[in-house]
C-alpha cells in the first residue's frame, strides 16, 4: 500500500497515541524518511543550491517540496532527497529540535563495515520498493532502489543487477532484510536462483 503524506502523518499519530509510554522522556530523536525520491552525488561535486537539479533526474519535484541532504563521510557521498515536511513539522511540535535523514542513508550507514566483502549484495525490502547495495572487491559499486509488486519483479531486478555487474549467482553472498521472511514466496524465489542467502534482522520500530 502506498500512503500519501497526509496518510503517513495519520499513521504516525495513531502509532504515537497507541504507544505513548514508549515516547515519554525522549531527549534525542532521529526521524528516517523512507521513499525512493533521492539521488546520490559525489561530495566533491555537491552544491546545496543545485539539489532540485540532482533530484529531478529521478523524481518529480514540486514548488512546495523542500529538498534536504545527508552526508556519508566514509564514502564521500551526499544523499539528496525529499523529506515529508508535514511529518517533520509534527515531530518538531512534539519534541522540539531533532535530526532526520533518508532511509537509504540509514541503510548505507549500517553497511559501512561491509566494504570488506569481495562479492556481496544487500537488499532491504520495503513495502513497494527494494533498496540494493552491492560490494565488489572491497568497494561499493551500486546503490539503487527498484519498485516491485510480485516475486517475479523482485528476482528480475536481483538477477539484472547481477548480470550488469558480472556477479555469479553461484558465488556472491545475498543478504536480505526488511519485509521478507524465510517462509515467504520472495525468499523461495531468491533461493531458486541464488546459492548463498542470509536473512538479517530489522529494527522492530522500522516501518518497511
Amino acid at each position: 500500500m502506498v500512503y500519501t503524506p497526509q496518510e503517513v502523518l495519520l499513521e504516525i499519530k495513531k502509532h504515537l497515541e497507541e504507544n505513548a509510554a514508549l515516547f515519554q522522556g525522549i531527549t534525542q530523536l532521529t526521524v528516517i524518511h523512507q521513499n525512493s525520491l533521492y539521488s546520490l552525488v559525489p561530495k566533491k561535486f555537491f552544491e546545496e543550491d543545485k539539489m532540485p537539479l540532482y533530484l529531478k533526474l529521478n523524481a518529480q519535484i514540486f514548488e512546495t517540496d523542500s529538498p534536504a541532504y545527508d552526508e556519508i563521510d566514509p564514502w564521500e557521498l551526499v544523499v539528496t532527497y525529499i523529506p515529508l515536511t508535514n511529518v517533520n513539522n509534527y515531530f518538531f511540535e512534539l519534541f522540539g529540535e531533532f535530526t532526520f535523514k533518508h532511509s537509504i542513508t540509514d541503510f548505507m550507514e549500517q553497511k559501512i563495515h561491509a566494504s570488506d566483502q569481495q562479492q556481496a549484495v544487500y537488499v532491504y525490502m520495503r513495502t513497494t520498493f527494494m533498496d540494493v547495495l552491492v560490494f565488489q572487491n572491497q568497494k561499493m559499486t551500486l546503490v539503487n532502489s527498484f519498485h516491485y509488486s510480485c516475486p517475479e519483479d523482485f528476482i528480475y531486478y536481483l538477477l539484472f543487477v547481477a548480470e550488469q555487474l558480472n556477479l555469479d549467482p553461484e558465488n556472491f553472498q545475498l543478504y536480505l532484510q526488511g519485509n521478507i521472511q524465510a517462509n515467504d514466496e520472495y525468499y523461495a524465489m531468491a533461493y531458486s536462483y541464488i546459492r548463498h542467502i542470509h536473512l538479517e534482522n530489522s529494527s522492530p520500530l522500522t516501518l518497511t
